[in-house]
């Protein structure tokens, strides 16, 4: 879209970014990490500080043109020694409470844990140490659905179409922002 969509206003008017961050806190996650460009690392940091400034840490890409799987390995990095992670794009604008605890609910069963809706897998992800660790050692260059095709994936369905919405484009972005879910 050329620019950061989850710096975008969402359907309450205040960036993405915000409300993913609220609703990560509801969770009550141990820690929150963001992963940024630099161009766009005032406003992130200005709502990271904003929401919880004690529990979210921001880290920054530093070769952007890696683009996403080398944003992704970077913020893994950073998180040090964890057992899960959730994985949240930042395509997607909605982060739904009940979702993440199903999910987590599932850690035990597999390495990774996909929300699927009507059987179409969407986010957030959750993986454990072993993904993680794969992860970190792929070459920057790999994309995440080959390194999660390497693990046991358990498909979780939840009743939550908003685990597909994916703003890509500026229409993709309308609808969503029109309560049309755009099914991944």
């Amino acid at each position: 879209m050329g620019q950061c969509k989850f710096l975008l206003a969402d359907r309450s008017g205040k960036p993405i970014l915000e409300n993913l961050l609220r609703a990560a806190c509801e969770f009550d996650f141990t820690s929150i990490l963001i992963v940024s460009s630099l161009k766009n690392a005032e406003a992130v940091i200005a709502i990271a500080d904003t929401v919880a400034p004690e529990t979210i840490s921001v880290v920054f890409n530093p070769r952007p043109e890696l683009e996403r799987f080398y944003s992704l390995k970077t913020g893994l990095f950073a998180l040090g020694d964890i057992d899960y992670c959730f994985i949240h794009n930042a395509d997607n604008p909605v982060l739904n409470i009940a979702t993440l605890q199903k999910l987590y609910e599932c850690r035990e069963q597999a390495s990774v844990i996909v929300p699927t809706y009507n059987t179409k897998g969407g986010h957030p992800v959750l993986i454990n140490r072993n993904v993680i660790e794969g992860i970190c050692a792929a070459p920057a260059d790999s994309q995440l659905n080959i390194e999660l095709r390497k693990s046991n994936v358990l498909r979780v369905e939840v009743q939550d179409p908003e685990i597909l919405l994916d703003i890509d484009t500026e229409e993709d972005y309308h609808r969503y922002l029109q309560h049309e879910l755009n099914p991944a």
